[in-house]
């Protein structure tokens, strides 16, 4: 039986289950073995009287009162055979099940490396046959294993154990003292006709059988551990089910093989909640100057503000508008359009919109420079991290920068693991095993689609990628992702500005196209507060003051990039003011003025040699030092 155990297949079970079948066969050996050698050495010793014995011989005796005894107590089978069947069966069925899934088990298994041409090949070290090679393997949301693994465990842990356990209870009656009837011949004679006839009596002889007090402790050593095992079983099995109720993605043969049989990780949602555990928190913190002494580290949440959306293109709604004077046209992007909307939350990017019942798969987001694209996408990133709507729930999301792929070709893969945000060093292959066999639950955010540098021969270029570890430039991975031929049903958000047009447009259709408008005026007071929030001296209503009152600065901060480098220009302005006491005299009062002031406080805010240090005294009416007027010619 041990022998039997060699052949069966260890990654069909977990740990626990195979300890539980290697130690139920161990018992099993030990207690059929016992049984045997009792069988083998079953004797009954009887004591019949003196006469009784006179006349037969002990061991004739002694055997027909066996034979009456075994009718009278032994099962139909017996004894050890029945315990053949109980823990035969068992590792039989067993061995069954293991080959019937092995196959099927074995292609979620890591292979430790992967060698060609005696080389290691590093690409699929530490990956699953089945992550390897998703496209050769797309019926892994199957629930077949766990079907058959719960199947297994009824027929072969409960119900069979149960019914031997009964038949063992009902056979495992032996006593050891046993009232042998021997029959006695006499004869009987009739007075009227004289005749005589045989008439049989029994005689009672006592006997004592030894091994029947061993053969009831085999029988209950046997039903004890049939109930014992058959117990665990059946908890295991009420508590898997327990866990399949409440995820229905760990009956799939993916997550039931990764989780339950190899042990490989914990489930979706465990796992999920440790990727974004292990996110790096700096990717949500803002370093910037905010008009402080120093550079402050100020966090996402706190800086960031709903802006302006529109369904389709600006254009849509600017291009027949005739402006009477100067200051309408300046109010033209304050005043929100009737088909805009105020995001309130990230999520709803991906919500339905209009007639749709079905989630947009695909969505292009386009916007000026500056208009706040990348810290939308930190924002999506970081309402994801902290689970803030149901919408992320289950999901995984990715965020990719176009401009770190100029460099060369990239696979799928690679660029995968190049994503912003995601400890890949500890937990690419648990991440990449996801993608793959959960494409429907992952959001791929794609930023600055015109960063990436392209030439006509790349843009015109055609090729297929056939697999997610071959090389080819991130643009053919791009489209593949979008039309849905590489890693079907996986969500795509693309950010992009107007001047990449002729790369969105060649031959890309997306289910959802928005362009991001800005700030309204109210917005631009929040940002004006929000930029204020840690000043000491409560500027923030000077400065929307100074806004407000200027159509020029108040058309201008539309923009967010543009709204912090007002606000940090008349901030500066201000506290040079306050220090040399002359009221408002240098704050900049027409644009261009703006202009050539925010150059230099950005200059000295931001170059490399200035930067941390206080700017000279007077540096706003003062020629640049040579240095900064050097770079700034460059």
């Amino acid at each position: 039986m041990e022998s039997c155990l060699k052949l069966l297949p260890r990654k069909s079970y977990n740990t626990f289950d195979v300890v539980s079948v290697t130690l139920f066969v161990s018992i099993g050996g030990v207690v059929i073995g016992f049984a045997n050698d009792i069988e083998s050495k079953a004797t009954l010793q009887c004591y019949p009287d003196k006469n009784l014995a006179s006349d037969i011989s002990a061991r004739k005796l002694e055997t027909e009162c066996l034979l009456k005894y075994e009718q009278e107590f032994y099962p139909s089978l017996p004894i050890y055979v029945l315990l053949l069947m109980n823990f035969g069966l068992v590792l039989v069925l067993s061995v069954i099940y293991a080959f019937l899934v092995k196959d099927r088990v074995e292609i979620f298994v890591n292979h430790p490396s992967a060698t060609t041409n005696g080389a290691e090949d590093e690409s699929q070290l530490g990956i699953s046959q089945a992550a390897s090679d998703p496209m050769a393997h797309q019926r892994s949301c199957r629930c077949f294993v766990f079907a058959v693994y719960v199947s297994h465990v009824i027929l072969c842990r409960i119900i069979l154990l149960v019914v031997f356990a009964a038949l063992l209870l009902d056979s495992s009656n032996f006593p050891v003292q046993f009232q042998c009837p021997w029959p006695m011949k006499t004869t009987s004679m009739s007075h009227g006709n004289f005749t005589t006839r045989p008439i049989t009596n029994f005689l009672t002889i006592d006997c004592n059988y030894p091994t029947g007090s061993k053969n009831e402790i085999v029988g209950v050593i046997s039903i004890i551990v049939n109930f014992l095992f058959g117990t665990v079983a059946l908890t295991r099995l009420a508590c898997l089910m327990w866990s399949t109720w409440n995820d229905r993605n760990l009956c799939t043969d993916f997550e039931f093989c990764c989780v339950y049989l190899l042990g490989k990780r914990k489930t979706i949602r465990k796992f999920l909640r440790e990727i974004r555990e292990n996110i790096s928190k700096d990717i949500f913190y803002l370093h910037d100057d905010f008009g402080e002494e120093r550079f402050s580290r100020r966090k996402l949440e706190n800086m960031y503000i709903n802006i302006l959306i529109q369904e389709g293109r600006e254009s849509t709604w600017t291009s027949r508008r005739m402006f009477k004077n100067r200051h309408e046209s300046y109010e033209a992007h304050l005043k929100a359009p009737v088909d805009t909307t105020i995001l309130q939350e990230t999520a709803d990017i991906f919500k339905p919109t209009g007639f749709r019942k079905d989630h947009p798969r695909t969505i292009l987001i386009v916007g000026r420079p500056g208009i706040g694209k990348t810290l939308l996408t930190k924002m999506l990133f970081y309402e994801w991290q902290q689970q803030k709507s149901e919408f992320w729930h289950g999901k995984l999301v990715i965020l990719i920068r176009f401009r770190n792929f100029n460099k060369g070709e990239t696979s799928l893969r690679k660029m995968l693991r190049c994503s912003d945000g995601h400890n890949m060093s500890s937990a690419f292959n648990c991440i990449y095993e996801y993608i793959c066999w959960f494409p429907r639950n992952v959001i791929l955010i794609f930023d600055g689609l015109d960063e990436l540098k392209i030439n006509d021969e790349t843009l015109a270029e055609e090729k297929t990628v056939n697999s997610h570890d071959e090389d080819a430039h991130i643009l053919l991975i791009f489209k593949q992702l979008v039309k849905g031929e590489l890693l079907p049903g996986v969500t795509v958000l693309t950010t992009s500005r107007p001047t990449a047009e002729y790369i969105y447009r060649q031959d890309l259709e997306f289910d959802r196209e928005v362009e991001i408008l800005g700030f309204h005026e109210e917005q631009i007071k929040s940002y004006v507060e929000t930029f204020c929030r840690n000043d000491k001296q409560n500027l923030s209503s000077e400065i929307w003051s100074l806004i407000e009152e200027s159509p020029e600065l108040l058309s201008l901060c539309y923009i967010p990039v543009n709204s912090y480098i007002v606000c940090l220009t008349l901030k500066e302005s201000i506290d040079v003011d306050e220090q040399g006491a002359e009221g408002q005299r240098n704050v900049p009062r027409t644009i261009t003025e703006l202009y050539k002031r925010a150059i230099k406080v950005l200059l000295f805010r931001h170059h490399l040699k200035y930067r941390g240090n206080p700017p000279p005294k007077g540096y706003f009416t003062e020629k640049l030092p040579e240095p900064l007027q050097i770079d700034l010619d460059n």
